[in-house]
């Protein structure tokens, strides 16, 4: 194969391409054909069209296939340049109108050369192309004060970028962010900016500050993610506010008592939102997270947060359980966040329309001795993905006999979440287990044991298992045998062969493992 092949990463290409392409695997494919002739052009172009984008990653030695893709009509819409910005490659794509217009503008850069080269022809490819629809850079430079001065300046003329994603790996200045955001056009209507690092000086910044647009009417998703220094949150907050279609809003990190509460103020402004990420939330106070879940009632889809959210109140669950469950989708606590298990009762029981819950780490009881041991039955039938720790394993002491545990209410609480399980029927990703792999030897937990696999067969549609997070794991021959016939959509189980290689460093693979690898290939056990 020629070291100068070009990659077309498109998974599951078709067989007839073959002839033309030499495919290591079903995800990678390089070009050894330099000839596109019709046939070719048809066989990508069919390709285009079912996967809906085209990854092209060009190499040092790659401009004479980028000087071919000019002559190919083919490539129209959606098609990614991913170059590593050696400078042929750049040259010919910044002098190159046709081969712009035929990439319809669709342009993604990631900067790997540490030098500022890298910076002026990415600039100048964007300069050369007023009809940009997607610009997403990654630089991994520090960019100049002209630079970066060139960046709004560029964003006022073009007329038609809808997708805007800039990660800069400094903290630009308040000046530089107004001007940034004051320059964005008209019809943008996806913006990501991310930025960390050394923060620059105003003084290094010297022209006028451009007015506020009245609206930004087509903004639909803004992501701004980065430590959100209180004199930048101003600006923010204005911009965010002349966005009325806003659906999608990632906020930067709260990490100080505030007194007043932006996320309130916007969620009650911004009548369309229905889609909040908030990574930090150290600095909201029990009033205020009131406030938010109190504004957005009856229209909120998606939310996420960290574990601030469950324990700054003792009633906020419950409101927001009142207030959204008719609509709520997607609820998502990040790593790290500790949420009462009576509180996901409550919230399993109630959102019905739930279709992801994701809330890895650990899942504590408050109060053992209050909860209601049967529960409630979980009525989110929708539920497609479902990854939480399910008994801590505090609730069982150390010592306490066989006997005990077999009448204990933490078995109970097992069983009933092994019911529950089962009624899940549309579920395709289930993650299992706590925050520790190593817990009292007398718990009792999900287990994967035959008995509590039964009471899951239901799940028809189960394409990913992942027990990683499992204390201990009864599968053996028979439940592997169970697993096998009851679900067959299953496509990866996670934990048993990494958690045999931990435990058994150097010995054989059990039956099971085997057994599954002989009896369903299609199954990934990892």
């Amino acid at each position: 194969m020629s070291n100068n092949a070009s990659i077309f990463n498109i998974p599951h290409i078709m067989e007839s391409v073959g002839s033309y392409l030499d495919c290591e695997d079903r995800a990678s494919c390089r070009l050894v054909n330099r000839s596109f002739d019709e046939h070719f052009k048809r066989l990508i172009w069919r390709n285009l069209v079912f996967q809906g984008s085209f990854h092209f990653e060009a190499s040092k030695a790659d401009a004479e296939y980028l000087e071919a893709l000019r002559d190919n009509s083919y490539l129209t819409r959606s098609v990614l340049i991913r170059a590593n910005y050696h400078g042929s490659v750049l040259s010919v794509i910044a002098s190159s109108h046709m081969l712009l217009r035929h990439l319809n503008s669709h342009i993604g850069f990631t900067g790997v050369d540490n030098n500022e080269v890298f910076v002026t022809r990415v600039l100048k490819i964007v300069d050369n192309n007023p009809d940009l629809l997607t610009w997403s850079m990654i630089s991994e430079v520090t960019l100049t004060v002209d630079a970066l001065i060139q960046v709004p300046s560029l964003l006022k003329t073009r007329h038609c970028l809808e997708v805007l994603s800039l990660t800069l790996n400094q903290s630009p200045c308040l000046a530089w962010l107004k001007y940034f955001l004051k320059s964005l056009p008209l019809s943008l209507k996806k913006l990501a900016l991310t930025y960390w690092g050394p923060k620059l000086d105003d003084e290094e910044f010297q022209f006028v500050d451009p007015d506020w647009p009245n609206t930004y009417p087509n903004m639909e998703v803004a992501a701004i993610s980065t430590e959100l220094e209180e004199e930048k949150e101003e600006t923010i907050v204005q911009f965010l506010m002349r966005c009325p279609e806003l659906k999608s809003l990632t906020y930067p990190p709260i990490a100080n008592v505030r007194i007043s509460n932006p996320i309130a103020e916007l969620g009650s402004r911004l009548h369309n939102l229905a889609e909040l990420n908030l990574s930090w939330t150290g600095g909201i106070q029990e009033t205020q997270w009131l406030d938010l879940v109190t504004s957005m009632k009856g229209r909120i889809r998606s939310f996420t947060t960290d574990s601030r959210f469950s324990r700054s109140s003792p009633n906020l669950i419950r409101l927001m359980v009142d207030h959204w469950h008719d609509t709520l989708e997607s609820l998502r606590f990040n790593w790290f966040s500790s949420v009462y298990a009576s509180d996901l009762d409550l919230i399993l029981a109630t959102c019905s329309k739930l279709k992801v819950l994701d809330c890895m780490w650990t899942t504590n009881y408050e109060d053992f001795q209050d909860i209601d041991l049967e529960g409630q039955d979980w009525v989110c039938s929708d539920l497609e993905v479902l990854r939480f720790m399910s008994v801590d394993h505090r609730a069982i002491h150390p010592g306490e006999s066989e006997q005990l545990i077999q009448e204990s209410r933490t078995l109970r609480r097992v069983e009933h979440t092994y019911q529950q399980l089962g009624r899940l029927v549309k579920l395709k990703d289930l993650t299992l287990g706590w925050g520790t792999l190593d817990p009292s030897p007398t718990c009792a937990n999900l287990d994967m044991s035959l008995k509590g696999l039964e009471q899951m067969g239901g799940l028809k549609e189960l394409e990913v298992l992942d027990i990683s997070h499992l204390p201990r794991v009864s599968i053996g021959l028979p439940e592997a045998q169970w697993i096998a016939k009851s679900w067959p959509m299953l496509r990866m189980i996670n934990g048993l062969r990494q958690r045999h290689r931990v435990q058994k460093k150097g010995a054989p693979y059990p039956d099971y493992i085997l057994w599954l690898d002989s009896n369903r290939p299609d199954l990934t056990v990892q």
